[in-house]
């Protein structure tokens, strides 16, 4: 997805709403923690080394890590607000054993998958109550996503590590309580698609539950 794109859909979407920011300006800080599910496979993993010419006799994987996410925001209107973010998206891992041929000695490969970049959402809010709401989002991130590779086994061949810098797509649903004026927690689901590429294993796909709270100035 083009960012020059992404903006300018931003920017149709939130010129009704500039009228209106006049009268009720809110900066604010944003922070969330949470857990993160990846989508390694198994049975992908198996089926990629058998067409490379292996024979995988195991493969266990480690798909789920912490998230964490800082940035801030501008509040539009109580319906509409933009948030610019960082976000560590978590860790990821692989360990498998393999052979050349189905006799042949053993080949133990690991492998490591991270990423982490910066975001832009749009976020629009509807009240539950006075004090409860709803609230989705849809944005873009630009992360840097890692595959680390590394094999032990005879006879030896060397791997490639990998790195893509690729540009993401971001939705998410939330509930959030205001505690106060100055703050609210909220709880998320989060989808974080299209990360990584073939240098890195494949694309990268996450789950993130989160808690946060945003501080308003």
């Amino acid at each position: 997805m083009n960012i020059k794109f992404c903006l300018s859909i931003l920017a149709l979407l939130l010129a009704p709403t500039i009228a209106s920011a006049q009268s009720a300006p809110n900066f604010y800080g944003t922070v969330s923690f949470g857990a993160t599910t990846g989508n390694l496979s198994a049975d992908e993993i198996n089926n990629g080394f058998r067409t490379d010419g292996l024979f995988p006799s195991s493969t266990t994987i480690e798909n789920k890590d912490a998230a964490y996410r800082l940035g801030g925001g501008y509040r539009f209107s109580p319906a509409v607000a933009v948030e610019l973010y960082y976000a560590d998206l978590g860790k990821y891992s692989s360990q498998s054993v393999a052979s050349f041929t189905p006799t042949s000695g053993r080949l133990d490969i690991s492998a490591l998958y991270k990423s982490a970049g910066v975001g832009v959402d749009v976020v629009f809010g509807a009240p539950l109550g006075e004090a409860f709401g709803v609230y989705g989002r849809a944005g873009v991130i630009r992360a840097k996503t890692e595959g680390i590779f590394s094999l032990v086994g005879s006879p030896s061949f060397r791997v490639t590590n990998g790195t893509a810098n690729k540009v993401g797509n971001v939705l998410g649903l939330g509930f959030k309580y205001d505690v106060s004026r100055q703050l609210s927690v909220n709880l998320e689901a989060q989808r974080v698609a299209k990360l990584g590429d073939d240098s890195t294993g494949g694309e990268l796909r996450l789950n993130i539950y989160s808690l946060g709270a945003n501080f308003n100035f």
